[in-house]
């Protein structure tokens, strides 16, 4: 962010899971919360998982809290 003088920021992270409605793996919360103590970032920070038939989106912030944000149709986006 400093390199880019403000321009660039990170938001997140994302990934797919082959299930119809992705859920967060125990290795994916203990991603998350690692990042949310270790990283440096704007706040929030968002997690996404693709799934199937679902897209669904959760966001941290600095004190650990996750909350999922969007739980989304992949049918209705395209």
């Amino acid at each position: 962010w400093h390199e880019s003088e403000g321009i660039c920021t990170y938001l997140g992270e994302w990934h797919t899971h082959p299930e119809l409605i992705p859920t967060p793996s125990s290795i994916d919360w203990n991603d998350w919360k690692r990042r949310l103590i270790n990283d440096r970032y704007t706040e929030p920070l968002f997690f996404v998982i693709v799934g199937i038939a679902k897209t669904n989106i959760w966001m941290g912030d600095s004190r650990g809290s996750i909350q999922l944000l969007v739980h989304q149709d992949e049918d209705e986006n395209g």
